[in-house]
């Protein structure tokens, strides 16, 4: 028992260690603040409720977008870990095992979800429940990783993603709008979460030193 305790708080440790710096969320940010930025032009393309070409053009790099963001967030990430993070507190590798923390923390929130939702889901329109799946879905990513690496400021982050998505429920700026905002609000809450954490954790390692030239 203690030693699959302790194999766990290892497994923490070194989860935790890929967030450390801060990285992962500024990464995730500038990934949420480009799509808010396409949903922006978006917005703006079909104001009135008038379509635009300009909106199916904006859908389009949307969709393009989020296929290529996807598949580049991590080489960046580890682009930037291998520059900044590895040559300060060294390289540290691990296994992915099969979590049931996670599985348990995805089974409470669609629980969650359900509770909530259901008394209320006759009064809500097409529009609010797509911004409602967007908002949980969205703060489910920090969600499961604070749970997994034990950092709280993951947690924070899910809170306010939840928020936002409830103000965007609230204004009134059309659907491409209100996302706009909620992938906005998402962006701002990873990336000053990310500088701070890398703000924290540059002051407290040291630089490698450098060899002098010759």
């Amino acid at each position: 028992m203690s030693t699959d305790r302790n194999q766990a708080e290892i497994a923490r440790r070194t989860r935790r260690y890929w967030f450390e710096d801060g990285l992962v969320e500024i990464g995730m940010g500038v990934l949420f603040a480009s799509i808010a930025l396409v949903f922006s032009i978006v917005a703006v393309a079909t104001a009135g409720g008038v379509p635009s070409p300009y909106g199916g053009v904006g859908l389009t790099i949307l969709v393009l977008l989020l296929l290529s963001g996807s598949l580049a967030i991590r080489p960046a990430i580890q682009a930037a870990k291998d520059r900044v993070t590895y040559p300060r507190t060294g390289y540290v590798a691990y296994r992915r095992p099969f979590s049931t923390g996670a599985v348990a923390v995805v089974a409470a929130l669609v629980v969650t979800v359900a509770i909530v939702t259901g008394p209320v889901a006759g009064s809500l329109t097409a529009a609010d429940r797509i911004i409602a799946v967007q908002a949980l879905t969205l703060a489910a990513i920090p969600l499961i990783a604070g749970a997994r690496s034990g950092l709280r400021r993951l947690y924070l982050i899910a809170v306010v993603i939840v928020a936002v998505g409830v103000v965007a429920e609230v204004v009134s700026l059309g659907q491409y709008g209100q996302m706009a905002l909620l992938y906005g609000g998402a962006a701002m809450a990873l990336t000053l979460s990310g500088l701070w954490a890398l703000r924290s954790y540059l002051r407290r390692t040291s630089a490698p030193d450098r060899e002098p030239r010759s």
